[in-house]
């Protein structure tokens, strides 16, 4: 059974691709349907998150989790429901504390 990438691919492509990847440490990316997971810098993020969670809703918002992973186990930290596309990389800044290209680590 084959997974339908398109979602998860452009929730990537929103956060900024390649240059999201390079300034964030964002690695170990998962996809499926509705959302895109990854992996995140621990050291580096507000909270100490190690991950993002950013699954699309039915009416075009997005979700955004922060999870710790500790003892094997997925621990929440942070939820933001009803993200706007427009809004998306700032909102992950916020939550993470990473900036997500270098104009806006500029600004």
């Amino acid at each position: 059974m084959k997974t339908d990438m398109t979602v998860s691919r452009e929730i990537l492509a929103q956060l900024g691709g390649g240059r999201f990847t390079a300034m964030t440490g964002a690695r170990q990316f998962v996809g499926d349907d509705t959302s895109l997971t990854f992996r995140l810098p621990s050291t580096m993020t507000r909270g100490r998150a190690s991950g993002m969670r950013i699954t699309l809703a039915a009416d075009d918002t997005y979700t955004l989790e922060t999870f710790k992973i500790v003892r094997f186990e997925m621990r929440i930290l942070e939820t933001c429901r009803g993200i706007y596309e427009d809004v998306l990389r700032r909102t992950f800044t916020q939550m993470t504390g990473l900036d997500t290209s270098l104009s806006a680590a500029a600004a």
